[in-house]
């Protein structure tokens, strides 16, 4: 085994220990607390990776008003990346096959994920899924990947799936675009884990009624929230 493969092998162990670790911790109603076990594992989890964080537009995160935080999606630990840089308590739409692994599970349900479908067609169970994330933006925060999968093999951002859109506009949330850069990366298959340096970067965020002065359509909006991640892979260059 080559010795970039080894250490990736090696962190992959350490995240495992790491949920091995701190799993009886976890409490079933204690949001904040499990947060924060999660929080340190994450830390933990990039001190071994010796990543250097780059922020830029922290000061956009809303404090006090739950939001919709949208990003491209590069690699499982962009989850990670995202808690270790937010400090109050997020959730994220998770793919409904992640809940099938026992510890993993656990950790989604301790932190108010929510399991999405990604191939249900039916049309009942599509709007169940859109009436849950609108029924949970009107008081907590939710983390969206609007691309539906990681990308696994380059920078490029994947047409935007519109179902989250559809919420944010029932609700009007706060959306918050969000983009995540690595300098560098190793593959183990479909496991892409970052190397160096890694940014990111939050724009300004905005309400569907700021944007649009007439009623608004999740195409539309779909459309502009990907454009706004789109300026900021743009302004990641200059960086």
């Amino acid at each position: 085994m080559k010795r970039n493969q080894l250490k990736s092998f090696f962190i992959l162990l350490k995240l495992i220990y790491e949920l091995l670790l701190n799993y009886t911790k976890l409490t079933i109603d204690d949001y904040e607390r499990n947060y924060t076990i999660c929080k340190k594992i994450c830390n933990e989890v990039i001190q071994t990776l010796g990543l250097d964080i780059q922020i830029y537009g922290k000061s956009e995160i809303p404090n006090n008003n739950p939001y919709l935080l949208i990003s491209n999606h590069r690699s499982f630990f962009d989850i990670i990346m995202l808690i270790a840089t937010i400090e109050k308590p997020i959730s994220f739409a998770v793919a409904k096959e992640l809940c099938n692994y026992p510890i993993l599970k656990k950790y989604i349900h301790s932190i108010r994920c929510i399991s999405i479908d990604r191939e249900n067609k039916d049309i009942l169970q599509v709007k169940k899924q859109i009436e849950n994330i609108s029924s949970f933006l009107e008081k907590n925060t939710l983390v969206l990947f609007p691309e539906g999968e990681c990308n696994y093999f380059n920078d490029e951002i994947k047409e935007f799936k519109k179902g989250g859109f559809v919420s944010a506009i029932q609700t009007n949330t706060l959306i918050l675009p969000t983009y995540i850069k690595f300098s560098d990366y190793q593959h183990i298959k479909r496991w892409v884990i970052p190397k160096g340096e890694v940014k990111i970067f939050f724009s300004s965020p905005f309400t569907p009624q700021e944007v649009f002065a007439k009623k608004v359509k999740a195409k539309q909006l779909t459309l502009y929230s990907y454009e706004k991640i789109l300026e900021l892979q743009k302004k990641s260059f200059k960086q």
